[in-house]
């Protein structure tokens, strides 16, 4: 669970017309593939909530192959696909590309292309 914009929704401060996510709530689960011991199957489920539009529910699956490189596709409930593909720098962190196609529903993230990074901070081994 994660609430953006905490000060402003506290403080009553309006962004103008900007329809900015104010919470997001994600379930996964990390699920090894029996007999496949290198391959892992994420089933993933999350529920944004936006300032001037509906909700976007959103439900797809992550693959990983020998904890290195993984695999997205996520159906939005505004009809949007969302694929991606990543590689993780062994305890370092990660980096992910994403393309979102192209829907109806422009005010939610649709055709454009996102690159996330992230990194480990006091990893237990």
């Amino acid at each position: 669970i994660s609430f953006n914009g905490l000060g402003a929704i506290i403080s009553g401060k309006n962004f103008g017309n900007a329809n900015l996510s104010y919470a997001n709530i994600g379930l996964a689960y990390d699920n090894s593939i029996e007999g496949i011991e290198k391959l892992n199957f994420k089933p993933l489920l999350m529920l944004r909530l936006y300032k001037t539009t509906s909700a976007v529910l959103d439900l797809g699956a992550q693959f990983e192959y020998n904890k290195l490189v993984n695999a997205m596709m996520v159906y939005q409930s505004t009809g949007n696909i969302r694929a991606g593909a990543g590689l993780r720098l062994n305890d370092l962190g990660e980096a992910n590309f994403f393309y979102n196609t192209k829907t109806l529903y422009t005010d939610v993230a649709s055709q454009q292309y996102e690159l996330g990074i992230g990194f480990y901070f006091l990893r237990k081994k």
